[in-house]
């Protein structure tokens, strides 16, 4: 089992360590101090995947160009993601189904979502259903997963 650092205490208590009332109370205060900040997703061309999720997704994208890392940043809901150019030396996204992927959540519409995405030539999957969702995959030009799903009953 992998176990994180905790500054000061050592590592996060594993469910043997529970009794440990120190270590119980440094993982309390790690998690009470937490917040995402942002989650980063990896691309080969940031101006190119950064209208990519403009055009198809609707999102507003800053782009912020450097010559290290050229980023751009936006926001689905209240989560801000990140988008982080590869360097040459740098791989993408393999696009395996074991890759942490983006789920987005909407009250309504996802067949006139998944339509638009479709028309504006992003490959999606057919609307998939399980517990309690209905949902569709697309992968942004360099492979990352976005899942968009609704509730039952849109």
């Amino acid at each position: 089992m992998t176990t994180l650092p905790v500054p000061g205490d050592g590592p996060v208590p594993r469910s043997e360590d529970r009794e440990d009332p120190v270590r119980v109370a440094a993982m309390d205060r790690l998690s009470d101090n937490v917040v995402l900040g942002a989650t980063v997703l990896r691309v080969r061309d940031v101006s190119r995947s950064a209208e990519w999720y403009r055009d198809l997704l609707g999102v507003d994208v800053t782009v912020t160009p450097a010559v290290e890392h050229p980023t751009a940043v936006f926001r689905f809901g209240q989560t801000l993601y990140s988008l982080w150019q590869l360097t040459d030396e740098e791989d993408p996204p393999r696009g395996s189904v074991s890759d942490p992927y983006i789920v987005a959540v909407v009250p309504e519409n996802l067949d006139a979502i998944r339509a638009g995405l479709e028309a504006g030539g992003a490959r999606v999957t057919r609307i998939g259903q399980g517990n309690g969702f209905r949902f569709f995959r697309v992968r942004d030009p360099d492979g990352n997963l976005i899942e968009i799903s609704s509730p039952d009953g849109d």
